[in-house]
């Protein structure tokens, strides 16, 4: 099944009210809507550096020494 995440971030920002988000969670929210749909476009022109960016800006992979 294929689902639409960005209509569902944009839902899930819908659901905080304004004056309740306290921790930016709407504008962060809205930044991962953006930067998925940047992913997407940079990973289809054959950006292959565009994942590794991506996952190093929300930390889903361990920081490596170099």
């Amino acid at each position: 099944m294929r689902c639409d995440v960005r209509n569902m971030i944009r839902q899930a920002c819908n659901c905080i009210p304004p004056k309740r988000d306290t921790g930016a969670y709407r504008f962060m929210l809205g930044q991962l809507s953006d930067h998925l749909k940047e992913l997407g476009e940079r990973h289809t022109a054959g950006d292959t550096k565009a994942i590794e960016e991506f996952l190093d800006l929300y930390c889903l992979r361990p920081i490596t020494k170099e």
